[in-house]
């Protein structure tokens, strides 16, 4: 997926590792600003986020959408999932594919990233916690959370544990799919995989209906 990005991104002005902290309306466009205190003007404005964090960087800039417009995108919803990165010694046993889907109520998901091309290093996973998990275990301490699901993926390593990293992905999955492919407030627009449909094809086929309308509209 990453190589997809950077060939669509070729020659294109492209900020990464800065994270932006508000969004404003300006001269007729928008002003975005960057937590180094950086910013960047356009004319238009593609929020890409999950919903409620495009909502609050426009909510910190202090711009108010119509109340129409402000009630749909509040709708959108997602499912949470707690997430492992581990580092075995011993060797993975996901089978050919470089994944699995155990589905067996703690995991839905373990990826071998050394399979997939991901790592270079071989003994590397991916564990994501079901939905059911990780709602029930959003709160818990870290330390409950990552004995149960490295006790339910023993069956994908031998060896011990070197390493892991758990992570709290509070927006995993839309939890429902909004009415259009992207929601535009004349040059404000937002899109994303709760417009599309989930995983990667539906942000996809969002981010294209979104960038059919701004070619249209600019031209």
């Amino acid at each position: 997926m990453r190589a997809v990005a950077e060939t669509l991104a070729a020659g294109l002005d492209v900020r990464t590792g800065v994270k932006v902290v508000r969004v404003e309306s300006a001269w007729g466009g928008w002003t975005v600003e960057l937590e180094t205190g950086e910013t960047v003007k356009s004319g238009t404005l593609l929020l890409t986020p999950p919903v409620p964090q495009s909502l609050a960087l426009l909510e910190q800039g202090g711009v108010e959408l119509e109340a129409a417009d402000h009630g749909l995108l509040e709708q959108a919803s997602y499912w949470k999932c707690v997430t492992i990165l581990v580092r075995v010694e011993g060797t993975t046993h996901v089978g050919a594919t470089g994944f699995a889907e155990p589905r067996d109520g703690v995991l839905t998901w373990v990826g071998d990233n050394h399979a997939k091309g991901v790592s270079a290093v071989p003994g590397c996973l991916t564990l994501h916690g079901t939905r059911e998990f990780s709602e029930a275990h959003w709160d818990e301490p870290q330390a409950v959370t990552v004995h149960a699901m490295l006790a339910a993926a023993e069956t994908y390593f031998s060896g011990r544990v070197r390493s892991y990293y758990l992570h709290r992905w509070r927006y995993a999955e839309p939890a429902m799919q909004m009415p259009a492919l992207f929601h535009a407030v004349d040059q404000l627009v937002f899109a994303g995989d709760v417009f599309g449909g989930g995983r990667v094809g539906g942000a996809v086929v969002s981010g294209l209906a979104a960038a059919d309308y701004l070619v249209t509209t600019a031209s």
